[in-house]
């Protein structure tokens, strides 16, 4: 999975890049669901057709200086995110969920310390961030895992199914899925659970027990590691 930035989106400067941005958009995702968009915000299908065959007339229209194109712009998901949004939807489908059910996915957002019992010197974890974005729902994992000194990117997607929070990704260089049971706080409950690691360039495959440390959590190091001495293979 390449990685995602959902934190920052280059915005379309002039009037006529953002309604050319929006009909890329309905190229990419149909007219229903662009223009339930468009209303949404306050602007009629009808109006934006005007505003596409005269972008000049747009830039003086009061819609447009009221920023309800911008408006629009930030319920739509960047174009280069929409595959993967849409390969999040296939993923949901196949597991038989759907998005309500993974909307306590952002109770767990932010960043985690990672404990785990991989010894190989080579291979480093130490940190994931689960990153949620609202509009359109589209949760993500960040992590970087280094090995033989080399930093490579092991993102995925995160899915919520029974007491679980499950996070798989493709890459490259690492595939990776992680496990880990719910927790009712994450700034006062470590999350246990397993980790497994394919690192392609070596060919090695690493699984371990592990344990996640949120930013808010307040539990030292020794005791996260003693944890991690109690949580077994099996959850």
């Amino acid at each position: 999975m390449a990685r995602q930035t959902l934190i920052t989106r280059m915005k379309a400067n002039t009037v006529a890049d953002k309604l050319q941005e929006i009909q890329k958009h309905i190229a990419a995702q149909g007219t229903s669901h662009v223009y339930a968009i468009l209303k949404s915000v306050g602007i009629q299908p009808r109006t934006f057709r005007n505003w596409i065959h005269d972008p000049k007339a747009a830039e003086d229209a009061t819609l447009v200086k009221l920023g309800l194109l911008d408006r629009a712009l930030d319920k739509l998901p960047r174009l280069d995110q929409i595959e993967y949004i849409n390969n999040y939807r296939f993923s949901l489908q196949e597991m038989k969920e759907d998005e309500k059910s993974q909307s306590m996915i952002k109770r767990f957002s932010g960043k985690y310390d990672v404990f785990h019992r991989m010894a190989d010197p080579n291979l480093s974890l130490r940190k994931i961030r689960i990153v949620v974005s609202d509009t359109p729902f589209f949760p993500i994992f960040l992590a970087n895992v280094f090995t033989g000194g080399e930093r490579r990117q092991a993102d995925g997607f995160v899915f919520h199914q029974g007491d679980y929070i499950v996070m798989s990704g493709l890459s490259e260089y690492i595939n990776s899925f992680f496990i880990f049971r719910t927790v009712v706080s994450v700034a006062n409950d470590l999350l246990e659970g397993l980790i497994t690691i394919q690192e392609k360039s070596e060919n090695l495959s690493y699984t371990s027990s592990a344990v996640l440390r949120h930013s808010t959590n307040g539990c030292s190091d020794e005791d996260a590691r003693r944890v991690l001495s109690n949580v077994f293979v099996s959850l």
